[in-house]
């Protein structure tokens, strides 16, 4: 016959007491106002404007909401997807910069760009001019911390990639 052991580890229980009343905290009332969601436009304008940077709601010429930003130098825009036919109820929102260069750029710098950074997709317009791109999907609803840590990616992200393509 086998004799089966159980050992009772008192730090994992209670790690996991801690963690489930993180998640806890995470729905109870208030919570969501600590949230950054695409479905509600103003969370993200004024996650934007805490962290320190400018931000406006505008409607596109499409009627799509958009967020007009910058960070390190550069102009930005936020789009939000996933979104009703009455641009509500939001999913996931897209960071995006162009860099209008006299000359362009070219497939080679985009490339490297790409094979070497987690942050940012690059992709040329038709005139050669360097975009960067990244989608961050909110559904559910992040963290004010998460999302600044979304911020501070990208924020990095778009100095490196202006110096990368020459517009710094």
């Amino acid at each position: 016959m086998r004799t089966v052991s159980f050992h009772f580890n008192f730090n994992v229980f209670r790690a996991t007491l801690a963690g489930a009343a993180a998640m806890l905290t995470l729905t109870a009332p208030g919570a969501s106002a600590q949230m950054v969601q695409a479905s509600d436009m103003d969370t993200v304008v004024a996650a934007l404007q805490d962290y320190g940077l400018r931000a406006t709601l505008e409607t596109s010429s499409s009627g799509r909401p958009i967020i007009r930003s910058a960070a390190s130098g550069v102009n930005f825009t936020i789009y939000f997807y996933g979104c009703t036919t009455q641009h509500t109820d939001c999913e996931s929102i897209n960071f995006s910069a162009g860099f209008d260069l006299e000359d362009g750029t070219t497939f080679p710098i985009i490339n490297e760009w790409n094979e070497t950074k987690l942050v940012g997709r690059a992709y040329l317009d038709d005139e050669m001019d360097p975009y960067l791109d990244h989608y961050v999907e909110i559904m559910s609803g992040l963290s004010r911390d998460v999302f600044n840590e979304v911020l501070s990616m990208w924020e990095e992200s778009l100095g490196n990639f202006a110096t990368h393509v020459g517009y710094h």
